[in-house]
């Protein structure tokens, strides 16, 4: 239970809605405990002392445009890192918890029944860096090392709920990679209709 409550929160905590964000957070590499902030290209470790990021450089924008009818730049969204064999352990949460929430309500309710928690929670644990957007939706990750990867984020709002899974290979150490997170590379994707407000 205390870890399920640590995931939890760890996840509300790196996947925030942009609407709720109370101030910039800095990027963070999962399992160094260092910081580095997401448009410098400067590593802060925990001594304070800084450092130049040297290797691969991937960016991008990240937008959403929604039924209701807005568009919007994601500020202060969340975005992991995973290498590409996670996305078979996302798949299956993913349909494991839409089995279970959708025996509770109305099969046909996607809106409710992806679970975003349960998602991210894989991908928090397996990300190799995470970063946040900056107030224009901008983010940049650097020094990922060549090979395969998805890049993973997730959206929710009172008018839909979405996620990332974006491929993404690094050949070489020099490698400058555009990404752009927006609607036409969704993984899923579910829309509440004005109407149904």
């Amino acid at each position: 239970m205390k870890t399920c409550l640590i995931l939890a929160l760890t996840v509300s905590v790196l996947f925030f809605n942009h609407a709720q964000a109370a101030g910039e957070k800095p990027a963070t590499t999962a399992n160094s405990g260092t910081a580095a902030t997401a448009n410098s290209g400067t590593l802060v470790t925990s001594s304070g002392s800084t450092a130049p990021v040297t290797g691969s450089l991937i960016k991008g924008t990240c937008t959403i445009e929604l039924k209701i009818g807005t568009h919007q730049y994601l500020s202060k969204m969340g975005i992991a890192v995973v290498p590409a064999k996670v996305a078979d352990e996302i798949t299956k949460v993913r349909d494991d918890q839409w089995r279970l929430r959708a025996s509770r309500a109305n099969w046909g309710d996607g809106f409710r029944n992806l679970d975003l928690d349960a998602i991210g929670g894989i991908a928090v644990k397996n990300a190799l860096q995470t970063v946040t957007t900056d107030m224009e939706g901008k983010y940049q990750i650097r020094g990922i090392a060549p090979g395969d990867y998805l890049l993973y984020s997730q959206y929710r709002s009172r008018y839909a709920v979405a996620y990332w899974l974006v491929p993404l290979t690094v050949k070489s150490d020099k490698d400058e990679i555009t990404v752009d997170i927006n609607n036409s590379n969704m993984k899923e994707v579910y829309n509440i209709k004005k109407e149904q407000w």
